[in-house]
C-alpha cells in the first residue's frame, strides 16, 4: 500500500490524503485524468508518475517545471518511506508513505471517505488574494508544455513562477469582532515593558526578545537573538491576537516570504506558535531606512537617487516576474533598508558603489486580508485612482516617481501634487525644482492619471533611467 499526503506549505502537516492499494502506476498532475489532481499553474498537466518496481516504488518526473527531492531536481529516483517531493520550485509538497500503518497515524477526518483520484483544489490566486488565476494564464502554461517547455536547470517557462495560496488560507470577509475564536488558544498579553535602553527581557520559541522595532495597526515586530544571530520576529497586536483571519493573514505572509529567494529581500527563517501566539521569523538586516537616512543626512543628488531606483527596479523585476505578478503595494522610503556596511559614520562614501538596498514591508498583505475596503499603501506613493485593495504592478511603478522626489528634496511627495476639490490629487513632477526636462518626462509617464498612459513594465522604466544616466554622464 502507498499513501500520498499533501503537506501544509509551512507547518508540513498533512492537509489532504490519498491512499492507494493495488495500483502499479499513480499519476499526479493538473489534468482531470490523473489519480491525484492538483490545480496550480506550475503543476503540469501530467507532472509525476509513481511506478511500482518489485517491492518498491520509483518517482518519475514528467513535468515541464521539474520535480524536486531534498531541493534537487530529479528525473527518476527510488521512493523511500517519508520522501517529500515538490512539484516545481514553488509548487505543492507531496509526502510518500509506504505501508498500511500510516493511516492509523492520521486524523480521522483526513482518512475517512478517501478514494483513488480524490481531487484537491489547489488553486493559485492573484495578488489581491481573493480571485482565482485567469483561465487564459492556465491556457498559456498548457501551450508552453505543448511546445516543449524548458530544459533542466530549474527555470520556469518565460522566467515566471507562481506563489500558490492554498484554499484553507484564502481570506473570507469577517469583522475584527467576529465570533470565530472558540478553536483558538488564549493569546498572551503583548509584552510592552522595556528598560531604559529599550530592551526586553523575554524569550519565545528559543528567541530572546531584545526590543520592539515597530507596532502597527495589526502587527508587532521585535528584534530578537538566537545562537548569537539576530532576527526579526513578527506577531499580532493584542487586539488581533484572537482573530482567526488575522492568524491566517500572518501565515499567508509567512508563506509568501518562504517562497521569495532574492538577495535584496529578507530571508524567511521560521513560523511557529509560542504561548498561543503565532510568530514569523525573518532575517535581520542591519542598517538604516531611506526615510531615516534622508531625515538625518538630508536629500541626495539626482544621480544617486536614480542609481537607487535602478536597484529597486531589479527587485521589482523579480517580484513582477511571478505568475501572476506580485506587486509590493507599499514602496515608500521606510520600506527600504540601506545596509550598514554601506554607511560610514552615517554617510555613504563617494567612492562606494550603490547596491545595498533591501526591500522590507511585505506585511501589507495582512491589511489586504483583514481590512478589505481600506486603502492599502501610503498616501503620496500610490495612485489616487487605486487607493484600494486591488492592485497590479503599475502601482509599484507609480511609487518610483514620488520615491525619487522624496530622495532628492527630503519632502513629502504630497507637497508636489495638484489637488482637486480639496480631496483628490495628481502628482505633478513639474512642481519639483531642479529636475531636468528628461527626468520630468519619465516621472510624468510613471504617474499619469490614465493607467494606459503609464509605463507597462519595470523593464521600460529601467531602460529610460539608464539612458538618462548615460546622457548626463556625456554632458
Amino acid at each position: 500500500m502507498i499513501t500520498l499526503l499533501l503537506l501544509h506549505p509551512l507547518k508540513r502537516t498533512p492537509i489532504q490524503v490519498w491512499p492507494f492499494k493495488g495500483e502499479s502506476i499513480i499519476r499526479i498532475g493538473r489534468s482531470t485524468d490523473n489519480d491525484v489532481i492538483l490545480y496550480s499553474a506550475v503543476v503540469s498537466r501530467h507532472h509525476v508518475e509513481l511506478r511500482k518496481m518489485g517491492s518498491g516504488w520509483e518517482i518519475v518526473n514528467l513535468g515541464t517545471n521539474g520535480t524536486y527531492l531534498d531541493g534537487k531536481r530529479i528525473m527518476k529516483v527510488a521512493a523511500e518511506d517519508g520522501s517529500v517531493i515538490r512539484l516545481a520550485r514553488s509548487g505543492p509538497n507531496i509526502q510518500i508513505r509506504l505501508g498500511p500503518e500510516v493511516l492509523k497515524e492520521l486524523p480521522d477526518h483526513l482518512v475517512s471517505d478517501r478514494s483513488t483520484g480524490q481531487r484537491f483544489d489547489h488553486q493559485p490566486t492573484v495578488t489581491d488574494v481573493t480571485n482565482p488565476l485567469p483561465d487564459e494564464q492556465l491556457n498559456h502554461e498548457t501551450d508552453l508544455e505543448q511546445k516543449g517547455g524548458t530544459e533542466l536547470g530549474g527555470q520556469q517557462p518565460t522566467g515566471q513562477s507562481i506563489i500558490p495560496v492554498p484554499s484553507h488560507l484564502r481570506p473570507i470577509s469577517a469583522p475584527p469582532d467576529a465570533d470565530r475564536r472558540e478553536s483558538l488558544p488564549n493569546a498572551p498579553i503583548v509584552i510592552q515593558q522595556t528598560d531604559e535602553a529599550g530592551n526586553l527581557h523575554q524569550s519565545v520559541g528559543g528567541y530572546q526578545l531584545l526590543q520592539v522595532l515597530g507596532q502597527g495597526h495589526i502587527g508587532l515586530t521585535y528584534l530578537a537573538r538566537r545562537d548569537a544571530r539576530q532576527f526579526v520576529l513578527k506577531t499580532l497586536n493584542s487586539s488581533w491576537a484572537n482573530h482567526e483571519q488575522a492568524w491566517a493573514a500572518l501565515e499567508m505572509e509567512a508563506e509568501l516570504l518562504q517562497q521569495l529567494q532574492h538577495p535584496k529581500i529578507p530571508g524567511y527563517v521560521d513560523y511557529f506558535m509560542g504561548g498561543g501566539q503565532p510568530y514569523l521569523v525573518m532575517d535581520w538586516v542591519p542598517g538604516q531606512s531611506l526615510a531615516n537616512y534622508v531625515a538625518t543626512q538630508g536629500a541626495v543628488d539626482v544621480e544617486r537617487a536614480i542609481a537607487w531606483l535602478l536597484e529597486i527596479c531589479e527587485i521589482l523585476s523579480y517580484l513582477h516576474g511571478f505568475l501572476p505578478p506580485l506587486p509590493h503595494r507599499n514602496l515608500e522610503p521606510a520600506n527600504f533598508i540601506l545596509k550598514s556596511r554601506s554607511l560610514i559614520n552615517g554617510a555613504i562614501p563617494n567612492n562606494r558603489a550603490d547596491g545595498d538596498l533591501v526591500l522590507i514591508g511585505f506585511g501589507t498583505i495582512k491589511s489586504i486580508v483583514l481590512e478589505l475596503g481600506r486603502s492599502v499603501g501610503s498616501s503620496g506613493y500610490i495612485p489616487p485612482a487605486q487607493l484600494e485593495t486591488t492592485a497590479n504592478p503599475q502601482v509599484d511603478l507609480y511609487a518610483l516617481a514620488p520615491l525619487l522626489v522624496h530622495l532628492v528634496t527630503g519632502q513629502n511627495p504630497v507637497a508636489f501634487c495638484d489637488r482637486e476639490d480639496g480631496r483628490s490629487y495628481q502628482f505633478n513632477p513639474r512642481l519639483v525644482p531642479g529636475l531636468s526636462s528628461s527626468l520630468v518626462a519619465i516621472l510624468e509617464r510613471l504617474t499619469r492619471a490614465e493607467v494606459g498612459d503609464r509605463y507597462t513594465s519595470v523593464t521600460e522604466v529601467e531602460a529610460d533611467l539608464r539612458n538618462l544616466l548615460c546622457l548626463q554622464s556625456v554632458s
